[in-house]
């Protein structure tokens, strides 16, 4: 849901609150995201996606892919994913995490 004016629908500040972070979950629960791999952290077991409909990249361990090592997840590729926020804490802040999806061959 593109808030009016907005070039994002979906921003990391909006998660601080409360509130609007039980508002964007809830709209978040139901869709499936078609996303572009834009970093991977082979050694790390992680990555981030972008996607035009949030503010910033999208982390995600690569357990939250199905059956990630068949297709080595690479930089440009494309995932079918799920989307929550969740609280980084090392980073100390609210973020967008990928919880679930698959590679689009």
């Amino acid at each position: 849901s593109r808030l009016r004016g907005s070039r994002h629908a979906y921003k990391v500040a909006d998660l601080e609150d409360p509130k609007s972070r039980a508002r964007i979950d809830a709209d978040l629960k139901d869709k499936r995201w078609k996303v572009t791999v834009k970093s991977v952290r082979q050694d790390r077991g992680f990555g981030f996606v972008g996607h035009g409909d949030f503010d910033t990249v999208l982390f995600f361990p690569f357990s939250a892919i199905s059956d990630p090592n068949s297709y080595g997840i690479a930089v440009r590729q494309r995932l079918d994913v799920v989307v929550a926020s969740q609280f980084d804490r090392t980073r100390g802040m609210w973020g967008f995490s990928v919880v679930s999806g698959r590679v689009v061959a």
